[in-house]
């Protein structure tokens, strides 16, 4: 650049004392990268629309002069799993792809818009790895079922296992069986996992379970979440299943339906298991069917609070039930079957809002 300037002056000097104009010795001089500091020309520096695709050379520009890459994230720890333009078509494939996430390196699988169809696959979560969707109505995992068993202490595979640390959030996911098969949509089997904005619809011919808790170390937190699991044939409707250990489940502004339509019973939230612990918040637990325990805690503890009980409220008491401040259909009378201990009612009311006496 220095010497262009230099020689313009030149030029300059030679016109003025031969008598002639400047314009005389016109040169074109080009301006090499090598006269360009780096850093110099920035942003600011260039007019809108100044630089067109006719101005730039065929492969002048490459991937590593960008900073981004195309067609995937540009984020650390973030994997984009789309049905194109992403860095996975497949939600199994972009967990698998991450081996090295750990508390001090978490890492998001974003799945956009779409429908994702698992097949009877299971997506094996991984440690400190969030699955995250974008709202329940536009990210869609659909799956098969091919089991005949649920929830059997951890020897079964659900569409979803989680693992220590990992969340799934703002999906839905939609698992169907035949006439001779059960369903289990999450298995939260001695981790602890959180479930948020999800939607999760288990159906199937002799049981279906929504989320399955179990083990000592089993720890669900579920949040702001659908579930609904129906059984079409000869079996169990659980939404919230403990299957062993003194696991724990934490509900809160959730929605939790079961419909065992012809089968034996279903029971919303069955926590059978002794020791296992059921907190459950600002939800609405509501149960259909010919015979159902709408609480299921024969042999554990289960807490609702500021809650909706709907449906034949049968309530199975084991070492400690308490329900305060809730709607509970049918009262504590004649419609409200409740054994073989007493629950703790506090400020409790009906579906007609007369007041439930406190026990």
């Amino acid at each position: 650049m220095k010497s262009i300037m230099k020689n313009s002056l030149w030029l300059f000097l030679v016109a003025a004392l031969i008598g002639m104009p400047a314009s005389a010795f016109a040169v074109t001089f080009l301006i090499g990268s090598e006269d360009i500091r780096v850093g110099a020309v920035q942003t600011d520096h260039i007019a809108p629309y100044a630089i067109t695709n006719d101005k730039i050379a065929a492969g002048t520009i490459t991937q590593d002069k960008l900073a981004f890459t195309p067609g995937g994230s540009h984020y650390a720890n973030v994997v984009i799993v789309a049905k194109s333009g992403g860095d996975f078509t497949d939600p199994i494939a972009a967990v698998n792809s991450i081996t090295d996430a750990s508390a001090a390196k978490p890492y998001l699988v974003k799945v956009m818009p779409g429908v994702y169809d698992l097949g009877t696959s299971t997506l094996q979560m991984k440690a400190y790895v969030t699955l995250e969707g974008n709202g329940a109505e536009n990210t869609i995992i659909n799956a098969t079922s091919a089991e005949t068993e649920s929830c059997n202490q951890g020897t079964v595979n659900g569409t979803i296992n989680m693992a220590d640390n990992s969340a799934v959030k703002n999906l839905t996911v939609n698992v169907t069986g035949g006439p001779g098969n059960r369903v289990m949509v999450f298995n939260v089997w001695n981790v602890k996992a959180s479930i948020d904005g999800v939607k999760m619809i288990a159906m199937a011919g002799i049981g279906s379970d929504g989320v399955c808790v179990g083990g000592n170390a089993g720890n669900l937190e579920l949040s702001n979440s659908i579930v609904e699991s129906t059984t079409t044939g000869e079996g169990q409707a659980n939404a919230v299943y403990a299957d062993s250990g003194s696991s724990k489940a934490t509900i809160v502004r959730s929605r939790l339906f079961a419909n065992s339509i012809v089968g034996s019973w279903g029971d919303v939230v069955n926590y059978e298991q002794t020791n296992a612990t059921a907190v459950i918040s600002d939800s609405i637990v509501e149960g259909v069917g010919p015979v159902n325990n709408i609480l299921n805690g024969c042999s554990g503890n289960m807490t609702v609070t500021n809650s909706k009980i709907l449906g034949s409220c049968n309530l199975c008491v084991g070492l400690s039930m308490k329900i305060a401040n809730s709607l509970i259909e049918g009262g504590n009378g004649s419609a409200c079957r409740i054994e073989p201990n007493t629950p703790k009612f506090i400020n409790n009311y009906d579906e007609n809002f007369d007041p439930i006496p406190n026990q």
